[in-house]
């Protein structure tokens, strides 16, 4: 049976985008799977007892009947460094339990933080977190990401983010990029221009 992950911030007691999050689990198991299903908040955070202060990541695994969750205490990891690293197969336009092919492309970082992921000639993700690139004046957000997550959708819709079309040739355009998702909002590790290995 297929198995999905949802990871949801909690800051100080109170659940980040909770509407985006259940859209996107409903929307996860009518596609890949085929069912109607839909939860409410109240049901994943039953016998869970949520921290009123910090930062904590909401870990709900499911499929279309069941589901697990689990609050844990989130720190955030340093990424100062980012190597490019290419393949053209990858595939994880929805967040599966299973990241192993997320985890080998991390493996190729040799010696940086963590990896900006190419496929098909175009700039996509982080190994866990969508990338927004600063071009002096704009946020731009690749226009075909391995994963469209909430902190995306989210600043998409606001116009704080624009999605564009970004190829390892256009990275000399922007100063810098930061690593956007649900549980460090806009508060990402940001690399300079200059961390970026190709």
């Amino acid at each position: 049976m297929s198995l999905f992950i949802e990871s949801i911030c909690i800051a100080d007691g109170v659940v980040r985008h909770e509407d985006l999050h259940l859209q996107r689990m409903e929307r996860t198991i009518r596609e890949v799977l085929g069912v109607r299903r839909s939860w409410k908040m109240d049901e994943l955070l039953a016998g869970i007892s949520v921290p009123g202060t910090g930062v904590h990541k909401l870990r709900i695994v499911y499929d279309f009947k069941n589901f697990t969750s689990e609050c844990l205490p989130y720190v955030a990891r340093p990424v100062r460094s980012l190597r490019v690293v290419r393949d053209e197969q990858i595939s994880y336009s929805y967040k599966w339990k299973d990241r192993s092919a997320l985890d080998n492309l991390f493996g190729q970082r040799s010696g940086c933080d963590d990896v900006m992921i190419v496929r098909r000639g175009l700039v996509t993700d982080s190994s866990y977190a969508n990338l927004a690139f600063f071009d002096g004046s704009v946020w731009h957000t690749p226009l075909e990401p391995l994963f469209p997550g909430v902190m995306r959708q989210y600043l998409l819709q606001k116009g704080e983010l624009q999605a564009s079309v970004i190829r390892p040739g256009d990275l000399h355009r922007y100063t810098r990029v930061k690593l956007i998702n649900a549980l460090v909002g806009t508060n990402g590790p940001v690399v300079e221009a200059s961390q970026i290995v190709d």
